[in-house]
């Protein structure tokens, strides 16, 4: 093999790889079934605590994330989504959340509250 093939074989690879994971900045969780992208450019922590109750009398799960970095706050019961005392309509289970510096995105459609 001469080194220009191994050369652009390499770069290729790593051209691959570079589009896994998150991107800086970017924290993915779940909250029940949705997929949650948190964009973020504070610079501060990411992670944080998730949990799921259940209220066998009102027959209701809700879900709940609070990011380690305390800017996000969510709770999901139903479907109602909760941000930071905003609240927004969720239509499907496999609708996806981003929050993009504040802004929320319901299946890549900016919405408000």
């Amino acid at each position: 093999m001469n080194t220009s093939f191994i050369f652009t074989a390499c770069l290729t690879i790593l051209f691959i790889l570079s589009g896994c994971g998150e991107a800086p900045g970017e924290y993915r969780t779940t909250l029940g079934t949705h997929e949650v992208t948190i964009i973020d450019s504070s610079g501060k922590p990411y992670g944080g605590n998730s949990g799921t109750s259940q209220d066998d009398v009102a027959q209701t799960i809700t879900h709940t994330f609070e990011s380690a970095n305390g800017r996000y706050k969510m709770i999901l019961e139903d479907k109602i989504l909760t941000i930071n005392g905003n609240k927004y309509t969720l239509a499907q289970p496999t609708d996806s959340i981003r929050i993009v510096e504040d802004q929320v995105e319901i299946n890549d459609v900016k919405v408000s509250p």
